[in-house]
Protein backbone atom coordinates (compact mmCIF):
# COMPACT_ATOMS: atom_id res chain seq x y z
CA UNK A 1 0.00 0.00 0.00
CA UNK A 2 1.70 2.95 -1.42
CA UNK A 3 -0.20 5.76 1.07
CA UNK A 4 0.64 8.73 3.04
CA UNK A 5 1.19 8.22 6.83
CA UNK A 6 -1.89 9.16 9.19
CA UNK A 7 1.15 9.46 12.22
CA UNK A 8 2.83 12.79 10.95
CA UNK A 9 1.12 16.09 10.48
CA UNK A 10 1.35 17.79 7.27
CA UNK A 11 4.15 20.76 7.89
CA UNK A 12 6.81 17.57 8.77
CA UNK A 13 6.27 15.66 5.48
CA UNK A 14 9.71 13.54 5.79
CA UNK A 15 12.30 16.06 5.82
CA UNK A 16 15.46 15.63 6.75
CA UNK A 17 15.33 14.29 10.45
CA UNK A 18 17.52 16.81 12.47
CA UNK A 19 14.58 19.70 10.89
CA UNK A 20 11.95 17.90 12.93
CA UNK A 21 11.41 19.60 16.53
CA UNK A 22 12.59 18.47 19.49
CA UNK A 23 8.93 18.24 20.89
CA UNK A 24 7.68 16.24 18.00
CA UNK A 25 6.76 12.30 19.18
CA UNK A 26 4.98 9.60 17.08
CA UNK A 27 1.30 9.61 18.87
CA UNK A 28 0.15 6.17 20.27
CA UNK A 29 -2.66 4.02 18.59
CA UNK A 30 -6.05 5.45 18.88
CA UNK A 31 -7.68 2.72 20.80
CA UNK A 32 -11.59 4.70 20.16
CA UNK A 33 -11.20 3.67 16.64
CA UNK A 34 -10.11 0.37 17.11
CA UNK A 35 -7.10 0.24 14.31
CA UNK A 36 -3.72 1.60 13.97
CA UNK A 37 -2.46 4.99 13.07
CA UNK A 38 0.30 3.18 11.58
CA UNK A 39 -0.28 -0.57 10.00
CA UNK A 40 2.52 -3.18 10.21
CA UNK A 41 1.94 -2.98 5.91
CA UNK A 42 3.74 0.43 6.42
CA UNK A 43 7.04 -0.13 7.23
CA UNK A 44 7.28 -2.61 4.53
CA UNK A 45 5.63 0.30 2.17
CA UNK A 46 8.25 2.23 0.11
CA UNK A 47 7.48 5.60 1.08
CA UNK A 48 8.83 3.91 4.57
CA UNK A 49 11.97 2.56 3.07
CA UNK A 50 12.97 5.53 1.40
CA UNK A 51 12.36 7.82 4.57
CA UNK A 52 14.76 5.75 6.51
CA UNK A 53 17.12 5.60 3.38
CA UNK A 54 16.59 9.50 3.38
CA UNK A 55 17.63 9.12 7.12
CA UNK A 56 20.48 7.48 7.31
CA UNK A 57 21.75 9.44 4.07
CA UNK A 58 21.16 12.96 6.40
CA UNK A 59 22.78 11.21 9.56
CA UNK A 60 25.87 10.12 7.17
CA UNK A 61 26.29 13.66 5.49
CA UNK A 62 25.75 15.07 9.39
CA UNK A 63 28.94 12.52 10.15
CA UNK A 64 30.92 13.46 7.28
CA UNK A 65 30.01 17.60 8.42
CA UNK A 66 31.31 16.63 11.37
CA UNK A 67 34.66 15.02 10.62
CA UNK A 68 35.11 17.80 7.95
CA UNK A 69 34.72 20.37 10.90
CA UNK A 70 37.38 18.36 13.32
CA UNK A 71 39.80 18.26 10.50
CA UNK A 72 39.40 21.83 9.69
CA UNK A 73 39.69 22.25 13.18
CA UNK A 74 42.74 20.31 13.78
CA UNK A 75 44.53 21.61 10.76
CA UNK A 76 43.88 25.91 12.28
CA UNK A 77 45.45 24.22 15.17
CA UNK A 78 48.70 23.41 12.58
CA UNK A 79 48.84 26.66 11.13
CA UNK A 80 51.45 28.87 12.34
CA UNK A 81 49.10 32.23 12.24
CA UNK A 82 46.51 30.91 14.59
CA UNK A 83 43.85 32.69 15.19
CA UNK A 84 41.49 33.31 18.54
CA UNK A 85 38.37 34.00 17.25
CA UNK A 86 38.58 31.71 13.97
CA UNK A 87 38.99 28.95 16.77
CA UNK A 88 36.39 30.45 19.00
CA UNK A 89 34.11 30.47 15.97
CA UNK A 90 34.87 26.66 14.80
CA UNK A 91 34.78 25.55 18.69
CA UNK A 92 31.25 26.99 18.78
CA UNK A 93 30.26 25.62 15.76
CA UNK A 94 31.99 22.04 17.41
CA UNK A 95 29.82 22.54 19.94
CA UNK A 96 26.76 22.84 18.57
CA UNK A 97 26.97 20.36 15.97
CA UNK A 98 28.15 17.81 18.92
CA UNK A 99 24.62 19.12 20.88
CA UNK A 100 23.08 18.51 17.74
CA UNK A 101 24.26 15.53 16.91
CA UNK A 102 23.63 13.87 20.77
CA UNK A 103 20.04 15.56 20.28
CA UNK A 104 19.69 13.45 16.67
CA UNK A 105 21.09 10.18 18.51
CA UNK A 106 18.90 10.13 21.59
CA UNK A 107 15.60 11.17 19.31
CA UNK A 108 16.54 8.23 17.21
CA UNK A 109 16.89 6.14 19.90
CA UNK A 110 13.49 7.44 21.13
CA UNK A 111 11.96 6.69 17.67
CA UNK A 112 13.42 3.40 17.44
CA UNK A 113 11.70 2.65 20.98
CA UNK A 114 8.46 3.90 19.47
CA UNK A 115 9.00 1.94 16.05
CA UNK A 116 9.39 -1.03 18.79
CA UNK A 117 6.32 -0.36 21.04
CA UNK A 118 4.24 0.59 17.36
CA UNK A 119 5.16 -2.57 15.95
CA UNK A 120 4.14 -4.59 19.51
CA UNK A 121 0.88 -2.52 19.29
CA UNK A 122 0.02 -3.00 15.54
CA UNK A 123 0.59 -7.12 15.83
CA UNK A 124 -2.71 -7.06 19.06
CA UNK A 125 -4.91 -4.76 17.22
CA UNK A 126 -4.06 -6.46 13.77
CA UNK A 127 -5.70 -9.36 16.23
CA UNK A 128 -8.66 -7.35 17.03
CA UNK A 129 -8.33 -6.26 13.49
CA UNK A 130 -8.91 -9.40 12.11
CA UNK A 131 -11.72 -10.28 14.60
CA UNK A 132 -13.38 -6.83 13.82
CA UNK A 133 -13.08 -8.15 10.18
CA UNK A 134 -14.32 -11.60 11.23
CA UNK A 135 -17.57 -9.79 12.88
CA UNK A 136 -17.75 -7.74 9.63
CA UNK A 137 -17.84 -10.87 7.42
CA UNK A 138 -20.59 -12.41 9.38
CA UNK A 139 -22.74 -8.98 9.71
CA UNK A 140 -21.69 -8.73 5.89
CA UNK A 141 -23.25 -12.84 5.46
CA UNK A 142 -26.14 -11.74 8.01
CA UNK A 143 -26.92 -8.30 5.52
CA UNK A 144 -26.69 -10.67 2.77
CA UNK A 145 -28.64 -13.04 3.84
CA UNK A 146 -31.31 -10.26 4.77
CA UNK A 147 -30.86 -9.01 1.64
CA UNK A 148 -31.87 -11.92 -0.20
CA UNK A 149 -35.10 -11.99 2.35
CA UNK A 150 -35.98 -8.61 0.95
CA UNK A 151 -35.24 -8.83 -2.39
CA UNK A 152 -37.75 -12.01 -2.67
CA UNK A 153 -40.09 -9.52 -0.36
CA UNK A 154 -39.60 -6.49 -2.84
CA UNK A 155 -40.03 -8.78 -5.90
CA UNK A 156 -42.88 -10.09 -4.14
CA UNK A 157 -44.17 -6.37 -3.12
CA UNK A 158 -43.38 -5.77 -7.61
CA UNK A 159 -45.73 -8.55 -8.38
CA UNK A 160 -48.23 -7.17 -6.23
CA UNK A 161 -47.68 -3.23 -7.27
CA UNK A 162 -48.18 -4.49 -11.34
CA UNK A 163 -51.17 -6.43 -10.86
CA UNK A 164 -52.74 -3.67 -8.56
CA UNK A 165 -51.56 -1.21 -11.40
CA UNK A 166 -53.03 -3.49 -13.55
CA UNK A 167 -56.34 -3.60 -11.86
CA UNK A 168 -56.62 0.21 -11.20
CA UNK A 169 -56.08 0.13 -15.28
CA UNK A 170 -58.65 -1.83 -15.67
CA UNK A 171 -60.83 -0.14 -13.18
CA UNK A 172 -59.51 3.38 -14.88
CA UNK A 173 -61.07 2.06 -18.09
CA UNK A 174 -64.07 1.21 -17.14
CA UNK A 175 -64.35 3.97 -15.18
CA UNK A 176 -63.41 6.42 -18.26
CA UNK A 177 -65.71 4.22 -20.22
CA UNK A 178 -68.66 4.66 -17.75
CA UNK A 179 -67.73 8.63 -17.36
CA UNK A 180 -67.97 8.43 -21.34
CA UNK A 181 -71.59 6.64 -21.40
CA UNK A 182 -73.16 8.78 -18.46
CA UNK A 183 -71.47 12.04 -21.28
CA UNK A 184 -73.35 10.72 -23.85
CA UNK A 185 -76.68 9.73 -21.47
CA UNK A 186 -76.30 13.32 -19.91
CA UNK A 187 -76.10 14.94 -23.37
CA UNK A 188 -79.49 13.20 -24.76
CA UNK A 189 -81.06 13.99 -21.33
CA UNK A 190 -80.00 17.92 -22.25
CA UNK A 191 -81.12 17.14 -25.66
CA UNK A 192 -84.58 15.41 -24.56
CA UNK A 193 -85.19 17.75 -22.01
CA UNK A 194 -84.45 21.00 -24.83
CA UNK A 195 -87.10 19.00 -26.65
CA UNK A 196 -89.83 18.81 -24.02
CA UNK A 197 -89.25 22.74 -23.31
CA UNK A 198 -89.71 23.14 -27.18
CA UNK A 199 -92.64 20.95 -27.21
CA UNK A 200 -94.26 22.96 -23.60
CA UNK A 201 -93.71 26.48 -25.72
CA UNK A 202 -95.40 24.97 -28.51
CA UNK A 203 -98.48 23.62 -26.07
CA UNK A 204 -98.32 26.95 -24.31
CA UNK A 205 -99.00 28.79 -27.63
CA UNK A 206 -101.60 26.47 -28.57
CA UNK A 207 -103.10 27.02 -25.58
CA UNK A 208 -103.22 30.58 -25.54
CA UNK A 209 -104.52 30.47 -29.38
CA UNK A 210 -107.47 28.33 -27.85
CA UNK A 211 -108.07 30.89 -25.63
CA UNK A 212 -107.75 33.48 -27.87
CA UNK A 213 -110.48 31.01 -30.00
CA UNK A 214 -112.58 30.46 -26.88
CA UNK A 215 -112.78 34.06 -26.62
CA UNK A 216 -113.60 34.86 -29.96
CA UNK A 217 -116.64 32.28 -30.10
CA UNK A 218 -117.88 33.33 -26.56
CA UNK A 219 -118.05 37.10 -28.41
CA UNK A 220 -119.59 35.10 -31.62
CA UNK A 221 -122.02 33.28 -28.94
CA UNK A 222 -122.67 36.74 -27.18
CA UNK A 223 -123.56 38.58 -30.89
CA UNK A 224 -125.74 35.31 -31.97
CA UNK A 225 -127.80 36.00 -28.43
CA UNK A 226 -128.05 39.27 -29.25
CA UNK A 227 -129.07 38.41 -32.72
CA UNK A 228 -131.93 35.87 -31.61
CA UNK A 229 -133.32 38.71 -28.50
CA UNK A 230 -133.30 41.41 -31.68
CA UNK A 231 -135.19 38.72 -33.45
CA UNK A 232 -137.62 37.73 -30.78
CA UNK A 233 -138.13 41.44 -30.69
CA UNK A 234 -138.64 41.80 -33.89
CA UNK A 235 -140.94 38.54 -33.61
CA UNK A 236 -143.13 40.27 -31.11
CA UNK A 237 -143.37 43.46 -32.64
CA UNK A 238 -144.50 41.52 -35.71
CA UNK A 239 -147.01 39.79 -33.64
CA UNK A 240 -148.32 43.03 -32.11
CA UNK A 241 -148.13 44.45 -35.61
CA UNK A 242 -150.09 41.24 -37.19
CA UNK A 243 -152.78 41.82 -33.86
CA UNK A 244 -152.88 45.57 -34.42
CA UNK A 245 -153.46 44.66 -39.00
CA UNK A 246 -155.77 41.87 -37.14
CA UNK A 247 -157.78 44.34 -35.92
CA UNK A 248 -157.82 46.99 -38.70
CA UNK A 249 -159.11 44.24 -41.08
CA UNK A 250 -162.07 43.18 -38.39
CA UNK A 251 -163.09 46.86 -38.49
CA UNK A 252 -162.96 46.93 -42.10
CA UNK A 253 -164.51 43.53 -42.00
CA UNK A 254 -166.95 44.79 -40.03
CA UNK A 255 -167.90 47.89 -42.39
CA UNK A 256 -167.60 45.97 -45.49
CA UNK A 257 -170.28 43.74 -43.85
CA UNK A 258 -172.69 46.58 -43.42
CA UNK A 259 -171.75 48.40 -46.44
CA UNK A 260 -171.58 45.73 -48.85
CA UNK A 261 -173.70 42.76 -47.94
CA UNK A 262 -174.63 42.04 -51.45
CA UNK A 263 -170.88 41.03 -51.65
CA UNK A 264 -169.97 39.99 -47.92
CA UNK A 265 -169.41 36.97 -48.81
CA UNK A 266 -167.35 36.76 -52.24
CA UNK A 267 -165.25 39.69 -50.63
CA UNK A 268 -164.92 37.88 -47.30
CA UNK A 269 -163.46 35.38 -48.90
CA UNK A 270 -160.66 36.87 -50.79
CA UNK A 271 -159.85 38.86 -47.51
CA UNK A 272 -159.47 35.56 -45.53
CA UNK A 273 -157.77 33.56 -48.51
CA UNK A 274 -155.49 36.87 -48.31
CA UNK A 275 -154.96 36.70 -44.64
CA UNK A 276 -154.25 33.14 -44.52
CA UNK A 277 -151.48 33.22 -47.12
CA UNK A 278 -149.96 35.91 -45.36
CA UNK A 279 -149.87 34.48 -41.91
CA UNK A 280 -148.73 31.12 -43.34
CA UNK A 281 -145.36 33.23 -45.12
CA UNK A 282 -144.53 34.64 -42.19
CA UNK A 283 -145.15 31.84 -39.43
CA UNK A 284 -142.79 29.73 -42.83
CA UNK A 285 -139.91 32.90 -42.02
CA UNK A 286 -140.54 32.82 -38.11
CA UNK A 287 -140.29 29.03 -37.51
CA UNK A 288 -137.48 28.56 -39.86
CA UNK A 289 -135.53 31.42 -38.40
CA UNK A 290 -136.18 30.02 -35.04
CA UNK A 291 -135.13 26.96 -36.24
CA UNK A 292 -131.90 28.01 -37.30
CA UNK A 293 -130.75 30.02 -34.27
CA UNK A 294 -131.43 26.97 -31.94
CA UNK A 295 -129.35 24.75 -34.41
CA UNK A 296 -126.88 27.08 -33.97
CA UNK A 297 -126.93 27.92 -31.05
CA UNK A 298 -127.02 24.10 -29.29
CA UNK A 299 -123.77 23.87 -31.93
CA UNK A 300 -121.68 26.62 -30.54
CA UNK A 301 -122.90 25.58 -27.23
CA UNK A 302 -121.90 22.08 -27.73
CA UNK A 303 -118.55 23.20 -29.58
CA UNK A 304 -117.87 25.26 -26.24
CA UNK A 305 -118.04 22.67 -24.35
CA UNK A 306 -116.48 20.32 -26.08
CA UNK A 307 -113.16 22.67 -26.48
CA UNK A 308 -113.53 23.54 -22.73
CA UNK A 309 -113.27 20.07 -22.01
CA UNK A 310 -110.71 19.30 -23.92
CA UNK A 311 -108.55 22.23 -22.72
CA UNK A 312 -108.77 21.25 -19.21
CA UNK A 313 -107.77 17.66 -20.15
CA UNK A 314 -105.07 19.25 -22.05
CA UNK A 315 -103.88 21.14 -19.30
CA UNK A 316 -104.06 18.19 -16.47
CA UNK A 317 -101.87 15.88 -19.09
CA UNK A 318 -99.08 19.09 -19.56
CA UNK A 319 -99.30 18.98 -15.42
CA UNK A 320 -98.20 15.05 -15.91
CA UNK A 321 -97.04 13.71 -19.36
CA UNK A 322 -95.54 16.77 -21.29
CA UNK A 323 -94.83 14.39 -24.55
CA UNK A 324 -98.15 12.69 -24.41
CA UNK A 325 -99.62 16.30 -23.95
CA UNK A 326 -98.20 17.43 -27.49
CA UNK A 327 -99.31 14.66 -29.44
CA UNK A 328 -102.89 14.66 -28.30
CA UNK A 329 -102.37 18.78 -28.72
CA UNK A 330 -101.02 17.36 -32.71
CA UNK A 331 -103.39 14.92 -32.79
CA UNK A 332 -105.88 17.82 -31.83
CA UNK A 333 -104.98 19.96 -34.40
CA UNK A 334 -104.75 17.68 -37.31
CA UNK A 335 -108.49 16.71 -36.09
CA UNK A 336 -110.04 20.46 -35.52
CA UNK A 337 -107.76 22.36 -37.95
CA UNK A 338 -105.51 20.87 -40.32
CA UNK A 339 -105.66 23.45 -42.75
CA UNK A 340 -106.09 26.40 -40.46
CA UNK A 341 -102.56 28.85 -39.84
CA UNK A 342 -103.89 29.86 -36.66
CA UNK A 343 -103.44 26.43 -35.14
CA UNK A 344 -100.11 25.20 -36.30
CA UNK A 345 -97.27 26.35 -33.44
CA UNK A 346 -94.60 28.80 -34.23
CA UNK A 347 -91.99 26.81 -34.87
CA UNK A 348 -93.57 24.98 -38.15
CA UNK A 349 -94.93 29.01 -39.10
CA UNK A 350 -91.05 29.91 -39.54
CA UNK A 351 -90.07 26.43 -40.72
CA UNK A 352 -92.52 27.50 -43.59
CA UNK A 353 -91.82 30.71 -43.89
CA UNK A 354 -88.38 30.07 -44.70
CA UNK A 355 -89.14 27.63 -46.95
CA UNK A 356 -91.23 30.05 -48.80
CA UNK A 357 -88.38 32.69 -48.53
CA UNK A 358 -85.49 30.33 -49.97
CA UNK A 359 -88.02 29.39 -53.09
CA UNK A 360 -89.11 33.17 -54.14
Amino acid sequence: MNRAPRTLPFPYQFCTYPLYPAHFRLPSPTPASGLLAVLPEDFNAPWFIEHQIALETANKNFQNSVAAMNVSCLRTNKSPDNKDTENRQLKEQLNVLTQKLQMFTSRKVQDDRQIQHFVKCSTDQVAERNTLIQKLQEEKHVLKLEHEVMARKIKKYEEMLRNDVEKRRIERENFNSQQKTSKLDLLAHKRHIEELKNEVNDLRDFISIQEKTITHQQTEKDELSMRIENYIRTQSNLKKGFENILGETRNVRLELEKTRKHQREKHFLHYQNISEIFSDNLDKEYREALKRTKLDNDTLIKSNEKKNEEIVRLKAVVATTPTKSVVVVRNCQKRHCEDDDEWTPKSERKKRKVKEEQDH
